[in-house]
């Protein structure tokens, strides 16, 4: 996917092999709680919130989108006017 290539990419610009890029898996809040990590970059799609920013540091985002929350006209999130509705 894009991010795939994103990271070979950078790693090509410094100049390293597709071979020295390593994946690692984490969970999901692993990835942003404060602390060492077994990586040095996460290029995952991720919405940046003052609370993550607290804890690890974010690049220029390169992807901007907009979030919704769609449901049926029956559910009681249908009158949701905001999140925390």
């Amino acid at each position: 996917g894009f991010e795939a290539a994103l990271a070979y990419a950078v790693a090509a610009e410094l100049q390293y092999n597709p071979d020295d890029v390593r994946w690692v898996r984490v969970p999901f809040n692993a990835a942003l709680a404060p602390g060492a990590k077994p990586f040095d970059v996460n290029p995952s799609q991720f919405s940046i919130t003052d609370q993550r920013s607290a804890a690890v540091d974010f690049s220029t985002p390169y992807f901007d989108v907009t979030q919704a929350v769609v449901t049926i006209r029956t559910s009681p999130a249908a009158a949701a006017k905001t999140l925390d509705d």
